[in-house]
């Protein structure tokens, strides 16, 4: 699943290695915050997912993900940009 990749990439990415070369400890683990309760919405769906049914609600669940998704991204970009 995309969320699972982009999980593991934020990790890798917002670790404590970022934390002490940009020495923006508090600022990184929220947004490594943003990252998990965006993750959390998909794996809280209230419906069955495989469920016809739920496609629509699901699929606006997804675009949602997505779009906060590039908005942290732009956030953890802007960051770094702003570190270094």
């Amino acid at each position: 699943m995309n969320a699972c990749k982009v999980l593991k990439e934020f990790q890798e990415i917002l670790g404590p290695d970022l934390k002490q070369v940009t020495g923006s400890a508090e600022l990184i683990d929220g947004v490594n915050q943003r990252v998990k309760d965006n993750v959390r919405k998909l794996v809280n769906f209230p419906n069955d997912v495989y469920n016809i049914e739920h496609e629509h609600d699901w699929k606006v669940t997804y675009s949602q993900f997505e779009t906060n998704i590039d908005s942290i991204e732009n956030t953890t970009t802007n960051l770094i940009g702003t570190t270094f």
